[in-house]
């Protein structure tokens, strides 16, 4: 569908107020001015919000949409009460959503995974009375549990209830804002790309030298993020997304904004030191190259080789914690570092071993269940065989469809729609090395890539297979933003 010349000075303004209330944003937050920014937030998304129902949600819902998008792998700038502003931006994302819901359409992509994450929560919770009520006989009730042990903050202090509420808040809930909002493939797609956007910034926040997510004793940086895994998995992430979108691109502006954005993504899991964020982006890569078939693993293999030499090049002057270092044990801080993060990576899981043997039906719950760097380990721990089974639910539907559309093939411009779920998958290899299950920007990320992928009719073509047809009640105004994304009568599988 071709675009009139207003509607695309039309789309051009609203990427232009975007990308300024992002840059704003950001040159906020990091100046300590939590109030402005937080302000800032909310009268983005109120006046976004007000203008979009005014078209009838047309494509202007992406500006909005886009900054909650844009901060969220930024969760280690927190203002209030521990909330990070993607926090804040999910809050009034769910209000929105919630003022304006109409019929939800109940996808099986998200229900399955909300079932999952269901499941891991009730595990959790039955794990916790299992633990806290064995401790104390006087205590033997959920209610009981809850009452007599709530923190003095929501999100930050609590032992029982901050872990649980956390898991609630961060998957379960952030499944059904979307399922309530039913966001468009094509605008799902320009949300990942907006989270691209967001761990890029944090990259160049951490190579222009931003101490406070700075670990000067391991020397590895966290950008904006929380902890420098976090900033490693937004990396991830951004890295798959850039991927999809470089392969896709039909003109060079759009394919230098995807490179640009891919590099600073994969800087910033240089600059973690997070070796299970590499491995991560070495299975993404293998996950495009056998998606691209000989022509894929050939272009595989050169950048490979290429990517190799540059690092090697290169890391003698970055941190002495960054990946190559504690990769090839290079230096005595990388030395030291990897001698400690190995020790605890051992004790952690030790310790979930003697747990699931002390509580092998029900799991310790929340409480003590969160500790191990396995993603498994951990989830066998907090809620026994039912948070595991939850668990294989939640993320088995998205290795499914990563698997499944890796057999069929997908067209060269399809790719931004498969590449979030490679990033996924790379989370996957990740979180067998780390202890990372319920932050809300993994969840924003998960949902995001379920909704991208096309929806197959029975002969094969993609299609959305919505009741009002391809149009998105968010993309209803005939405006159709370019994500170079087209049918897949037009391309043919790369060869």
């Amino acid at each position: 569908m071709f675009e009139t010349a207003p509607a695309a000075a039309m789309r051009l303004r609203w990427f232009a107020v975007l990308g300024v209330g992002c840059l704003a944003l950001t040159v906020m937050a990091v100046a300590y001015a939590p109030l402005l920014a937080i302000a800032l937030v909310l009268g983005l998304l109120v006046f976004g919000v007000a203008f979009a129902v005014h078209r009838r949600f047309s494509v202007t819902m992406l500006w909005p949409l886009g900054l909650v998008a844009f901060v969220q792998p930024m969760n280690g700038l927190r203002p209030v009460l521990n909330a990070s502003y993607g926090d804040v931006a999910l809050a009034c994302t769910a209000l929105f959503a919630l003022f304006t819901l109409r019929v939800a359409t109940l996808r099986p992509r998200l229900i399955v995974p909300l079932v999952g994450t269901f499941l891991v929560l009730a595990g959790g919770m039955l794990g916790t009375l299992a633990s806290v009520g064995r401790n104390n006989p006087l205590i033997q009730t959920l209610p009981d549990i809850y009452a007599n042990r709530v923190g003095n903050s929501l999100f930050g202090l609590g032992d029982v209830v901050s872990p649980t509420l956390k898991f609630l808040i961060g998957a379960p809930m952030v499944i059904v804002i979307f399922i309530m909002l039913d966001p468009h493939p094509q605008l799902a797609i320009l949300l990942t790309r907006m989270y691209a956007a967001g761990a890029a910034v944090s990259a160049v926040f951490a190579l222009a030298g931003y101490k406070t997510g700075f670990d000067v004793i391991n020397q590895r940086a966290s950008g904006l993020g929380y902890h420098w895994l976090h900033f490693a998995l937004s990396g991830v992430f951004g890295f798959a997304v850039a991927v999809g979108w470089v392969v896709s691109a039909t003109d060079w502006r759009s394919r230098c904004a995807a490179s640009i954005i891919g590099a600073l993504c994969l800087t910033a899991v240089v600059l973690s030191g997070a070796r299970s964020a590499a491995i991560a982006c070495g299975i993404i890569g293998i996950y495009f190259a056998l998606l691209g078939r000989a022509r894929g693993l050939a272009w595989f293999v050169g950048l490979c080789s290429a990517l190799f030499g540059l690092l090697w090049t290169v890391h003698p002057f970055l941190p002495a914690g960054n990946v190559v270092n504690r990769i090839f044990n290079f230096g005595s801080v990388a030395g030291t570092s990897l001698t400690l993060s190995n020790a605890d990576h051992e004790n952690a899981m030790r310790d979930a071993i003697v747990q699931i043997g002390d509580y092998p039906f029900t799991g310790s719950g929340f409480v003590s269940g969160l500790s191990a760097h396995n993603l498994f380990l951990q989830t066998a721990t907090i809620g026994g065989p039912l948070a595991i089974v939850g668990l294989i639910v939640a993320l088995g539907t998205v290795a499914t469809i990563g698997l499944y559309h890796l057999v069929r093939g997908v067209p060269t411009l399809q790719w931004p729609r498969i590449a979030p779920i490679a990033g996924v998958i790379g989370y996957m290899a990740l979180a067998q090395f780390e202890n990372i299950l319920w932050d809300r920007h993994l969840w924003f990320f998960i949902c995001c890539a379920l909704l991208c992928v096309p929806t197959l009719s029975k002969s094969g073509d993609s299609s959305e297979e919505r009741p009002g047809g391809p149009e998105s009640k968010y993309l209803s105004s005939g405006q159709q933003p370019d994500v170079s994304v087209e049918s897949d009568e037009k391309d043919a599988v790369v060869a």
